[in-house]
This record gives C-alpha cells, structure tokens and sequence, in this order.
C-alpha cells in the first residue's frame, strides 16, 4: 500500500509568533525585493574547486542590504577561507542564527567574534548549557529562543523542536514566497516543513541539511509527497542530505531539485 501522507490536509495553526526588540527592516524600500543566500559551508565540494569542503553548513542569507549568518560551520579557519573566496565579508553581519550545538555548525563561532564581539545571535531553546556558558562568559549577547520568533521584517525562527538535539529553522520571506533554512533538520523536515507552513502559509524553497543518510525508501516518498502537498518550488538539499536522498528528490521531485554545494549563491529578486 502506498504511504499515506501525513500532513496532506496541512492546517494553518495559530502560532503565536514573538517579537525581539528588531532589527532594522530588510524589507524593501522603494525598490524589489533581493534575496540571495550564499552557501559558505557545505561538505558537497564546489565543482570549480578552490573553496574548502567540509561536514558541516553555514549560509549567509542577503534580505536587500541586511546580512544574517544561518550556522558557522565546523572550523572558523575554513568559515573565513570560504568567505574570503567568495569575496563575503561577515564583519557587517547583523545577526547570528544558530540551528542547534552540534560543531559543525557552531565550531566556526571564533571567527565572527573576533571580527564583532557585539554581533547578537539567537539559539534554540533546550541548546547545551555548557556552551551557552562559555559564549556569556566572553561577554556575548546570546538569546535563547522557544516560540517562532521575529527577528527582522520578514525574518523569523520556527521555535525550538526537540529532535534531539533542539533545533530550529530559519524563515526568510522572499519575492516569490517563504523560503526556510535548515541546519540538520533532527527533529525532521516533513515536521520543520509542516511548521514553517503554518507560520507563513506559503513556502517556496528548502535549502540545507535534511538529515537523510541512510533514510528507506517509504520515508523519502513521505518527505517527497509533502513537499508537493505544500506547493514548495525549489529544494536544495545540503550537508547530512546524503547522496541516495539528492537522487531520489532529483528523480521524484524534478521540477524543484536543485543542486547545491559550497559556493552556491540562490537569488530570487521581486516586486
């Protein structure tokens, strides 16, 4: 029997989305709308060469001229290497989104706080003590995040899901819709899907690690029949994707995969 899609009659919830002391609007002024997010961290190696790959991720998303980094990576060495190439400069980030504790994707921290100490960043509630610890004992503003939470005009987080660890997303609204960011996605895509959905009621794109290694058939189809269900255009999966899982969107989902490695830069650009 074919699996039965468990968010097919998806509804559209009443979160109660909070709201930071924001910072400035990323929304545009007078012009479109630019988005681009620019692939700094990823263990698929670019096939032009000349940026390092790595197990790990981490995305700078440009919202018009606001910057904000999703995950540092596993090293800041490699973090800042990669930058260089790409010609990034993360002395500007507004903001810091970690997705959760694992290394990979907080190891590359030392980099940004050598370049601004004051730069704010934001973490799943339930994130490990020991290093919320360490990063407040150097004097750094670290916000622990529960509730989906608004950062900026059109940027907010999915709330903390266990998974484990704790993890959240990152939403950005773009021109053509909602595009979500994903660290690992521990606590499921099929779920961090079904939640970015009833916070935004449209998504777009998916782009990141989807946590598919190993991953059986019935459950790809599952993740493949929701990502149709929700209407989403385009799918990047990244990092712990893994190489059976790019395949089988690739094959079943055709009209919205899309490659991506370290170096990639997605633009979308709007009204």
């Amino acid at each position: 029997m074919a699996a039965v899609l468990t968010v097919a009659t998806l509804l559209i919830l009443p979160f109660h989305v909070a709201s930071r002391s924001k910072e400035p609007s990323v929304g545009p002024k007078g012009g479109s709308l630019v988005v681009e997010v620019v692939i700094l961290v990823d263990n698929n190696p670019a096939p032009q060469g000349g940026l390092m790959a790595a197990w790990g991720f981490s995305a700078l998303v440009r919202v018009n001229r606001a910057q904000v980094l999703f995950d540092t990576g596993p090293d800041p060495h490699i973090l800042r290497k990669n930058a260089e190439s790409l010609g990034v400069n993360l002395s500007s980030v507004g903001l810091i989104v970690l997705s959760h504790e694992h290394g990979d994707h907080v190891g590359g921290l030392p980099y940004i706080f050598g370049l601004n100490p004051e730069v704010k960043f934001y973490v799943p509630w339930g994130f490990s003590r020991s290093l919320l610890e360490s990063y407040r004992a150097r004097g750094l503003t670290v916000l622990e995040l529960k509730e989906p939470t608004e950062l900026a005009d059109g940027v907010m987080t999915t709330g903390s899901m266990y998974g484990p660890p704790y993890e959240q997303g990152l939403l950005v609204r773009g021109p053509k819709g909602w595009i979500l960011l994903v660290g690992c996605a521990h606590p499921r895509i099929e779920r961090m899907i079904e939640r970015a959905c009833n916070l935004t009621g449209n998504l777009y794109a998916v782009i990141g690690g989807f946590h598919l290694i190993g991953a059986g058939t019935d459950r790809l189809k599952r993740i493949v029949e929701a990502m149709k269900e929700v209407g989403v255009k385009e799918v990047y999966p990244l990092h712990c994707s893994g190489d059976e899982a790019r395949s089988f969107i690739r094959e079943h989902l055709p009209e919205a995969y899309r490659d991506g490695h370290v170096g990639s830069v997605i633009r979308w650009e709007g009204g």
